[in-house]
């Protein structure tokens, strides 16, 4: 009897199966439903991948600099998903041959497709453990893979687009090892002898039950780490973003509404009409009111910087600048508040800058 072990994406997914019943569970027709297109899904999954591949070429001397810009962290995020979580598949299957071979059998047939590999062993006379073991080693190689990259991502001081890289490579990789293969394999998508319906096999208990605790474990691990602050503001630094947690986001909404509804109660029946402007800059929050009178161009602008730093506040500039262009602008700052105001007394705040500014005349744009 021999057996195969075939891997298939969406992200690297690897089975063991009998050769002769086809590539997976069949149909009453002898179709498997889902690696029956596999021809068509590796050609496409091959053309995103040199496509992924080319587009990093063309921009390599940008792909790593520091800062990441939003196009190279959409170009490190293509790589991963099209081109190391593929090329995954090969450790993952060479994994299943290392187990072959050291139970005396030989690899009978070895391929990859981008988004399908396998290997073909004589499996008659192997025990039930032997059969777990071979099943096993594929999604241990994997789960190597994936834990090396988190740690090296996490523990190891570097740029933070290769953090990013090792850090998504290593989620993925684990997400679809633990989570996306087995649910694919229990579903019977993954073929009638797919690696988790073997290591779990009630022939084999001394395999099952030590992996079956591991995989609770780290499905208990990943829900704490997903909802823990710390790490996820941890993988946010380390991978060159910001990280706000969702008392922070609260915080951050709130301090916007007191701003926007104070502006509004400032500028109400005041003796100029003013235009309102929210803008957001490097995770602060920012008011702008504008408005003209007796020849000039007159705004203010309310400003409170990242509600994370040290000295949480807000602080009210003013600007002016002459219609005639050939004179120039001036601007200074009015006032900062500490703390968090309500909308009353920001309002006020406010209100006493619109008047300040609006006394402004030429011999302060020149003084």
């Amino acid at each position: 009897m021999s057996r195969r072990s075939p891997a298939v994406v969406p992200v690297a997914v690897d089975t063991i199966q009998r050769a002769a019943g086809g590539c997976g569970d069949t149909t009453d027709d002898g179709a498997n439903p889902i690696l029956e297109n596999v021809g068509i899904l590796g050609l496409i999954m091959a053309l995103a991948f040199f496509a992924a591949v080319w587009d990093a070429v063309r921009h390599h001397d940008t792909l790593f600099v520091e800062p990441m810009t939003v196009d190279s962290r959409g170009r490190i995020l293509r790589l991963v998903i099209f081109v190391f979580l593929p090329l995954s598949i090969i450790f993952h299957e060479l994994g299943h041959a290392v187990a072959v071979w050291s139970v005396g059998r030989e690899v009978l047939d070895y391929g990859f497709y981008f988004v399908y590999g396998f290997v073909a062993y004589n499996g008659f006379g192997l025990s039930p453990t032997e059969q777990s073991m071979i099943a096993l080693a594929g999604p241990l190689v994997s789960i190597v893979m994936g834990l090396a990259a988190l740690a090296i991502g996490w523990f190891k001081p570097m740029r933070s687009s290769w953090s990013y890289l090792l850090l998504v490579f290593g989620a993925l990789e684990m997400v679809n090892i633990m989570i996306f293969y087995p649910v694919l394999d229990a579903l019977g998508g993954a073929g009638d002898g797919g690696d988790w319906r073997q290591i779990y096999s009630t022939d084999a208990p001394e395999i099952a039950i030590p992996m079956a605790i591991f995989h609770v474990a780290f499905l208990v691990a990943t829900v704490v780490a997903w909802r823990s602050d710390t790490i996820r503001a941890g993988i946010a630094k380390r991978s060159g973003q910001v990280y706000r947690s969702p008392a922070q986001v609260g915080r951050r909404s709130e301090l916007a509404r007191i701003m926007s509804s104070a502006a509004g109660v400032a500028s109400d029946r005041w003796k100029h009409p003013i235009e309102l402007v929210a803008d957001a800059q490097a995770g602060g929050i920012q008011m702008i009111l504008r408005w003209q009178s007796d020849g000039f161009n007159r705004a203010l602008l309310v400003h409170a910087p990242p509600l994370d730093g040290p000295d949480p506040h807000i602080e009210i500039h003013a600007a002016i600048r002459a219609l005639d262009p050939g004179l120039p602008p001036y601007e200074r700052p009015l006032n900062r508040v500490d703390g968090q105001p309500n909308v009353e007394e920001l309002a006020a705040y406010i209100r006493r800058a619109l008047d300040t500014v609006d006394g402004w005349d030429g011999a302060v744009t020149v003084n």
